[in-house]
């Protein structure tokens, strides 16, 4: 029997795919390039699912430490920072996704730093969670981004 969230799992990768697709032929009518169009729809989904889930986060963690009416404490602070970093990323990949969409290699960049820091922060909780799916699509969306990058400094000096 499958477990329930293998299942869960699978219909959000399902529902991302069919996002990506339709981003990137919408994606497409402005990109100069195949690869920068699929860079700039993942940017853009894994942008808006990280932000929502940053907001998500501490939105929770702030009602619960409400509501518990404990004193401000290191635990808090770090949870709250936790919720920052990944709004931050999110906000940063989705700001960017039009740009990426047009070949800038600055937005290509800010998307790489900023997917840098959720990697090095998923990576760092990988021993408490052993859960290597998230690893592996930021460090995908970070090769496709480093692909994008050499890509474009390939065709610049031509």
């Amino acid at each position: 029997m499958l477990n329930f969230w293998v299942v869960v799992d699978a219909v959000i990768y399902s529902m991302c795919f069919v996002a990506a697709v339709f981003l990137y032929s919408r994606f497409k009518r402005t990109s100069s390039s195949r690869l920068y169009a699929f860079a700039a729809a993942w940017a853009l989904i894994l942008g808006l699912l990280i932000g929502l889930a940053g907001l998500g986060h501490t939105l929770a963690v702030t009602a619960t430490h409400v509501s518990s009416r404990s004193p401000y404490d290191f635990r808090f602070a770090w949870l709250l920072v936790t919720g920052l970093l990944l709004i931050f990323s999110g906000a940063a990949n989705v700001i960017v996704s039009r740009s990426i969409g047009r070949g800038s290699r600055w937005a290509l960049w800010v998307s790489a730093s900023a997917t840098v820091l959720l990697l090095g922060f998923v990576a760092a909780l990988y021993p408490l969670r052993r859960d290597i799916d998230l690893v592996v699509i930021y460090g995908s969306f970070l090769g496709l981004l480093v692909v994008a990058l050499v890509h474009g400094a390939r065709h610049r000096r031509v």
